[in-house]
């Protein structure tokens, strides 16, 4: 079998692997974008709150339901917990006899009044946003916990992916939060283009290891059929 061959087998499912991880990387960070924006909203976009936190609601619902699916068809298994070594008990040290004290009378302490931050009632709208963000983030966690076929976890990631985009289209026109996403997906996009070069640089090694030259299509449409079946 040539190494390009092979790599079509191993290294894609690796590579798809560390692009997985890259994009839910990125899914939380704009989950943490997406909170930070809606807390700088002005008052006459409040609505946008309820509006996200419904979005964000139907696409967990949406990918739960593929979960489940999948799993009853076999298509996805949970991982088994890898067993944790038990730790050796330590021996027992003789502790020395407590010296008896004198008992100190208690103080009372004055009562301290609540910040008036804390006495107002909170933001339902934004509170509702909160509670959708960190179920999503925990689903995310979940797919990658799970033993799937790597092109169909990039799915599920690609959907929440996408949902994620749309959302914060709506905040862009309010905040300027989404400023810092950017330079997070800019160092998650150097990691992504690293793992690409490291697979091709594997493929060129291999196929020389192996004996293979690289053709190009010019090369390819020009050699005789004969050569074409060896290539």
């Amino acid at each position: 079998m040539r190494f390009t061959e092979f790599k079509n087998i191993v290294l894609i499912e690796s590579q798809t692997a560390g692009i997985n991880d890259l994009t839910a990387s990125r899914s939380i960070s704009e989950l943490d974008t997406i909170i930070a924006a809606s807390s700088q909203l002005p008052p006459e976009a409040e609505s946008i709150k309820s509006k996200i936190a419904t979005n964000l609601i139907a696409v967990k619902e949406k990918i739960a339901a593929t979960i489940q699916k999948l799993m009853s068809t076999g298509q996805a298994v949970v991982k088994e917990p890898e067993p944790v070594e038990q730790p050796e008990e330590p021996e027992e040290v003789e502790q020395p006899a407590p010296v008896a004290q004198e008992p100190i009378e208690p103080v009372e302490q004055p009562i301290q009044q609540k910040p008036v931050a804390e006495q107002v009632q909170g933001d339902i709208e934004y509170d509702a946003l909160i509670a959708s963000c960190e179920e999503l983030k925990q689903q995310i966690a979940e797919i990658e916990a799970l033993t799937m076929p790597e092109k169909v976890k990039a799915q599920l990631l690609a959907t929440i992916k996408k949902s994620l985009d749309s959302n914060l289209k709506l905040l862009e026109k309010y905040t300027t939060v989404v400023d810092e996403l950017k330079i997070s997906n800019q160092k998650l996009k150097a990691a992504e283009d690293f793992i690409n070069n490291v697979n091709d640089l594997l493929v060129t090694l291999g196929n020389k290891v192996q004996g293979y030259v690289e053709v190009s299509p010019q090369e390819y449409q020009t050699a005789s059929a004969k050569a074409k079946k060896d290539i």
